[in-house]
């Protein structure tokens, strides 16, 4: 959800002119009138939020998995950092602590994971983290995220200067600080950084780190004790995503209605805790694309419509989606035109290109879901 154009702050000292980086919302560019402004459209966001943010006992519901969680971090707005899953640098390192996980196609048929973290207190080492793409700035948007990253494609520059987005790049002198390069694995996979340097450089460069009063949520959620079941969904007891890189694949458990996670021939685990990763719901959306300038990389279409597959406890049904701005919300609709509700957890968003891959396959039967529109 567009956050509307930032305040910026200028300060002279020892005549040096410094002035937040564009697109920065900082902690004093929410006051005064600037706030003030805000107060109708924040009670509207709230009569109409799709989370009840209620604080009891210490916890709030997530924005990001409708789990009550610590208020400490479910009221902090989260980070989206760019998580490299090429097979040189693999295992990941802190994947297991995102609330939503987006696998996007890269170029040579590799993907990129943009994992939305809210709780990562902690960890000594997240990454490693890699460059951003048109399509990423837009996701990290969608969750009044901090979009944290370690280089870019030229084609992104000015995306991530847009007001919509609270932007930290390793590669320049705004972020770099803020990683390191590992001696265990070679460049370009080896730049981590962790809680604590995200943290540091979030309160030194002054970014806020309130959720916006207008953010209302991105997902429903079920209720407590009262899952999703897709009754008329398909059987999905697997799950395969047609990336021709890391083949990966999800496997159902009943016993604990999660979907395990598995690629380049293996389980898919977290360096960090040894845990295979998992999810509650998986979200396919099938989208359109095209090839910028340099014939190598991609742009993929995020605005529109187009169709997928929500899939979670052993079922998939189809869905539609739609997207009326750039900066907008992404909406996921039942075929009654009904917005989705995802089960509590963790849940995986795989945007898929059909037109290049083909589509998912349940159960290693492909499935009638048609293509988004060219």
């Amino acid at each position: 959800m567009g956050k509307g154009f930032r305040c910026w702050t200028a300060l002279i000292m020892a005549g040096i002119l410094l002035i937040p980086a564009a697109g920065a919302r900082t902690a004093a560019a929410t006051e005064g009138s600037a706030e003030s402004k805000k107060e109708t459209s924040a009670e509207s966001a709230q009569d109409s939020a799709k989370v009840d943010r209620t604080v009891s006992k210490g916890k709030v519901r997530s924005f990001l998995t409708g789990e009550m969680v610590d208020k400490a971090f479910g009221l902090r707005r989260p980070i989206a950092i760019q998580i490299n899953d090429a097979k040189a640098a693999t295992p990941c390192n802190g994947l297991n602590s995102a609330g939503i996980i987006y696998e996007t196609p890269m170029e040579a048929g590799e993907v990129r994971f943009t994992a939305i973290m809210e709780d990562y207190a902690d960890l000594e080492r997240i990454g490693s983290v890699r460059s951003a793409r048109t399509y990423h700035p837009q996701i990290a948007c969608e969750y009044d995220a901090i979009f944290v990253h370690f280089g870019r494609s030229k084609y992104v520059v000015d995306d991530l200067s847009d007001p919509h987005i609270d932007d930290i790049d390793g590669v320049t002198g705004r972020g770099y600080s803020m990683f390191w390069r590992s001696k265990d694995r070679k460049a370009p996979h080896n730049a981590f950084t962790d809680s604590a340097h995200i943290d540091k450089k979030c309160a030194a460069l002054g970014i806020d780190r309130d959720y916006d009063k207008t953010y209302g949520g991105k997902w429903y959620f079920a209720e407590d004790d009262d899952p999703v079941v897709l009754k008329g969904g398909e059987d999905a007891q697997k799950v395969s995503i047609p990336y021709p890189a890391n083949s990966p694949w999800f496997e159902y458990n009943a016993e604990d209605q999660l979907y395990y996670r598995y690629q380049y021939g293996d389980k898919q685990t977290d360096e960090l805790d040894g845990k295979q990763t998992t999810c509650r719901n998986i979200v396919v959306q099938y989208c359109d694309y095209d090839i910028q300038p340099d014939n190598k990389t991609k742009n993929i279409h995020l605005e529109g419509e187009g169709s997928g597959l929500y899939i979670t406890g052993g079922k998939a049904e189809k869905i539609s989606w739609g997207k009326p701005e750039k900066w907008g919300q992404t909406t996921y609709k039942d075929e009654n035109g009904d917005e989705i509700v995802l089960n509590q957890g963790r849940t995986w968003v795989c945007l898929v290109l059909p037109s290049m891959t083909g589509e998912v396959i349940l159960n290693d039967q492909q499935p009638e879901t048609e293509a988004a529109e060219s």
